[in-house]
């Protein structure tokens, strides 16, 4: 037998192995075996170590899930986040590390997922939200996303929990702004130059007695309520405040859907883009039909004195 290393130009390496069986040493018969060099299988390796190291670079928390519910792997950040060290995830199922109430959610989405691994596409991923509690008993809102592969599910977690605290904290927010909008009886609108539909608070709806989900706030829709007297004089402040590029103040009256006059009083401000140049108007309307009613009594009553 003789046996013979060749190399290919793209690096590949081959044993040729040949034997002859006569004096005059015709190689009769050979075969090729490619080689498996030692730089292939320490590729392989380091491409792994890559895996796990982008893994655990990631700011998601990434959890692979068996058939029983059991943390079969999990990266850096979701450690870190929860607190448990990966030997202790050991003893707990992953819907153990949720709050009570969204037990039942993840529970229910890991056996979905394995009842309907056949029917389901392996690349379908679902978003779903749920709380996670800290080794620390810190309650955590994680945006999920899971995926079923080969009977496992993959869950990939991003921690939003500063969203829902800033959320919270707007809504709030929101929600005194409207009540003393509605103590003051006035509210706040927007509308952007060349646009049709105006943004309104919910104490002008209230004002002008219609309702949000049946009107669409539009400036032919609010002027078909204005007093015909008041029109020309309402877009002329709008119009001024644009050319002029200043603050406006016009008071007007309405007659509400259900035949009701209102007294309305509106200051506006212009809003402006980085150059300079105005982009909408915004202000507030407030109702002043009560101290309107007022004034017009206490005027009657000075003359019928006189």
């Amino acid at each position: 037998f003789h046996f013979d290393w060749i190399e290919t130009p793209d690096s590949r390496r081959f044993l040729v192995a040949s034997y002859n069986d006569n004096e005059q040493g015709d190689y009769l018969d050979a075969a090729v075996m490619p080689a498996e060099p030692e730089e292939q299988t320490q590729t392989a390796h380091n491409t792994h170590d890559d895996i796990d190291v982008f893994l655990n670079l990631s700011r998601e928390m990434m959890v692979v899930i068996g058939e029983n519910g059991k943390i079969l792997r999990a990266n850096a950040r979701f450690t870190e986040t929860i607190g448990y060290s990966a030997d202790e995830l050991d003893s707990f199922t992953f819907d153990d590390l949720f709050e009570n109430e969204d037990k039942a959610t993840i529970k229910n989405a890991i056996q979905d997922n394995q009842e309907n691994k056949e029917k389901r596409p392996q690349g379908k991923a679902f978003d779903m939200e749920a709380r996670i509690i800290t080794k620390e008993k810190l309650c955590l809102w994680v945006e999920w996303r899971l995926q079923n592969h080969d009977g496992l599910t993959y869950f990939a977690g991003r921690d939003v929990t500063a969203l829902k605290i800033q959320q919270k904290a707007l809504q709030r927010r929101e929600k005194q702004l409207s009540q003393a909008e509605s103590l003051g009886r006035m509210g706040h609108w927007r509308w952007v130059l060349g646009e049709d539909s105006i943004e309104w608070s919910e104490e002008i709806y209230r004002i002008f007695g219609v309702d949000r989900d049946n009107f669409e706030t539009t400036l032919d829709n609010m002027n078909e309520m204005v007093h015909t007297d008041d029109i020309d004089r309402v877009n002329q402040a709008l119009q001024r405040a644009i050319i002029e590029e200043n603050d406006y103040e016009v008071e007007f009256s309405i007659t509400r859907p259900d035949g009701e006059e209102r007294f309305i009083r509106s200051d506006g401000r212009c809003s402006r883009d980085e150059e300079g140049e105005v982009i909408a108007l915004f202000g507030i309307m407030q109702d002043m039909t009560e101290r309107m009613l007022y004034e017009r009594e206490l005027k009657a009553a000075k003359d019928s004195a006189e």
